[in-house]
């Protein structure tokens, strides 16, 4: 949770602490009445819970009235309690310097107080929730406190560079999506996080498996989420926590099942090995005094990726791998309980087989990623 303090005078608030307080105000008086219009109409938490498809824990969030909701949610939450909303903004314009709080009618007296607003102290800590964190602040600054303040795995290209602009804000449609989706979940736990990795390979054996994927690390505790990969972006996932909750991003980058099953089970990796946790040191990408950290750290994900996929089994090598044929490859990848690209790729990253042998029609998993949605 970030924490920030800030320095405060106990005087007359200024005309744009005046301002803000009013809009405040504005905002929750206008949450109030979509909270009273669902009542109006005669939905339940639960009725709007499965009409926007979230748990009704969000939705009873929400209507505490100090979640502070971006506006598409509010809007998302108008249309499914059948509401209409009409907004009007008025430019400022001085009036408040000038005028104080008299030129805008008697809103800002009558308002109700903000809970807990009262006679301030000289300093006060503000704790903000990761929903409103992310929501608030640009990539730049989001992914620069995962990294100062946190922990954060990322699977690229280069994997000590800095972060580019586009790896920054995928990371941050990441956590958008996560923190839509993290209640409700289940505490973390570790033990049934490596039985559900070792299901994995089997599970996807047929494609159709990637489906069920997010649903079945959500029972161990970790958020799956599939973000479409942004132009340019060179990266293939990301893995980070949210309230103690590992947070795993997958972009579906080179769409092949092997690909995108090396890069879920290695951000995995990274969660197992502690890599995420608040305990774990925070690394720097793009700093040269952590490259070794980094690499260290890449290289055991990899490790522990493999054993994960293949369960610690030899991958067997071809005597002839300029006459390897289909029917071998599912031979064997059916005795080492994996898709045969799986082992087709494995063996071309060897360098056993060139990069286009046996992989023609090789299967695609991004529909099913959709699936996560």
């Amino acid at each position: 949770m970030a924490r920030f303090t800030t320095q405060r005078r106990k005087r007359q608030p200024s005309p744009s602490r005046q301002r803000a307080n009013y809009l405040a105000r504005q905002e929750r008086d206008f949450l109030a009445q979509l909270i009273s219009l669902r009542k109006e109409a005669g939905l339940t938490q639960q009725d709007v819970a499965e009409k926007l498809g979230v748990s009704q824990q969000a939705i009873s969030r929400f209507e505490s009235l100090d979640s502070s909701p971006t506006l598409s949610t509010a809007m998302s939450y108008a249309h499914a309690v059948q509401a209409l909303v009409h907004f009007e903004a008025v430019l400022d314009n001085g009036r408040f310097e000038a005028f104080g709080e008299n030129w805008i009618s008697t809103t800002i007296q009558e308002a109700p107080p903000i809970p807990g607003e009262a006679p301030e102290p000289s300093e006060s800590t503000l704790d903000v929730t990761p929903e409103r964190f992310i929501s608030t602040q640009g990539a730049e600054a989001f992914v620069g406190v995962l990294q100062s303040d946190l922990a954060l795995a990322a699977r690229k290209q280069s994997p000590t560079d800095s972060f580019t602009g586009t790896q920054k804000q995928w990371i941050h449609n990441v956590a958008k999506k996560a923190t839509c989706r993290i209640d409700g979940l289940p505490q973390y736990d570790a033990s049934k996080l490596r039985v559900v990795a070792n299901r994995i390979p089997s599970l996807t054996m047929d494609p159709e498996g990637f489906a069920a994927l997010s649903e079945l690390l959500a029972g161990a505790g970790v958020c799956l989420v599939y973000s479409e990969l942004l132009p340019g972006t060179k990266m293939s996932g990301v893995s980070f926590q949210i309230e103690n909750t590992p947070i795993i991003g997958i972009s579906g980058s080179g769409k092949r099942l092997d690909k995108v099953l090396f890069t879920l089970m290695h951000e995995i990796a990274h969660v197992l090995n502690g890599d995420i946790s608040l305990e774990a040191a925070p690394i720097l990408h793009g700093d040269k005094t952590s490259a070794g950290k980094i690499e260290q750290r890449e290289d055991a994900a990899d490790k522990l990726a493999e054993e994960l996929i293949f369960a610690g089994k030899t991958v067997p090598v071809p005597a002839d791998s300029s006459h390897i044929s289909y029917e071998w490859a599912y031979q064997k990848a059916e005795e080492l309980k994996v898709n045969y690209i799986v082992l087709v790729g494995r063996l071309q990253n060897e360098g056993v087989l060139t990069w286009g042998q046996l992989s023609k029609d090789a299967p695609q998993v991004i529909d099913y990623l959709e699936r996560w949605e």
